[in-house]
This record gives structure tokens, sequence and C-alpha cells, in this order.
């Protein structure tokens, strides 16, 4: 999937009628290439969105593959911090959040430490 597909689907998910069309290409996202979103406001549309209740498996995948190709930090970082609060109690995997963890802190935000102790606790 090249860059210019995965920004175009972006842009239809910032319609509230997009959703369903949202859930349903986050697969196409976690299966593509490496690619690079820069000035992206994906990590605050997707924390103001209903999506993670809907399916948080997919938004906790969503995150850590856009994550995983953010090579520098990201400005919305806060917003993954939110976005895993809501989907843990929700059933998404825990190993999966706990590599969510890991590129925060890869990416240098401070309270990922603070997340891993959080979940790894279980108090949600």
């Amino acid at each position: 999937m090249s860059k210019k597909y995965f920004c175009e689907m972006h842009a239809r998910t910032r319609r509230s009628e997009s959703l369903p069309y949202f859930s349903q290409e986050f697969v196409r996202v976690w299966e593509s290439p490496v690619f690079e979103l820069k000035h992206s406001f994906l990590f605050h549309e997707l924390d103001e969105s209903q999506f993670p209740q809907e399916y948080p498996s997919a938004a906790a995948k969503l995150l850590l593959k856009v994550l995983r190709n953010t090579p520098i930090p990201d400005y919305d970082l806060d917003r993954v911090d939110n976005v895993v609060r809501r989907v843990a109690p929700l059933g998404a995997p825990l190993d999966l959040l706990e590599e969510i963890c890991n590129e925060l802190a890869r990416l240098g935000y401070p309270p990922a430490a603070e997340l891993r102790a959080w979940l790894r606790r279980g108090g949600f």
C-alpha cells in the first residue's frame, strides 16, 4: 500500500460516516509496507472517535503499525496513551498494548513506563 493510499484512507476516516470503512480498512494498513506519515492527525482523530470502543483490538493494531512507522516523536503521543487506556479494559491484547508502550518509549514519550506499569497492574 502506498503512502498516498494510506493518506487517502486516513482522510476518509475524518468523516463520521466513515467509521465502518475505517474498521474494514485497518487490515490493509496493518499489512502495508513501511510508510511514513508527516503532520498527521491520526492519533488525535482516533482518540476522538468511537472506533477504539467498537474495535479495541483493531485500534491497538493500528496504533502499533503507525507507531512502528514513526521515525521521530509525534506531537500527539498523549493521544496514543489515551487510546491505550480506553481499549485495555475492553479486551485489547495486553502483549499488543505493551508493544505500543515499547514504541512510545522509543519515540521518547516520558510516561511510557507509567503506562506499561498501569497495564501490568491490571488496574482497569
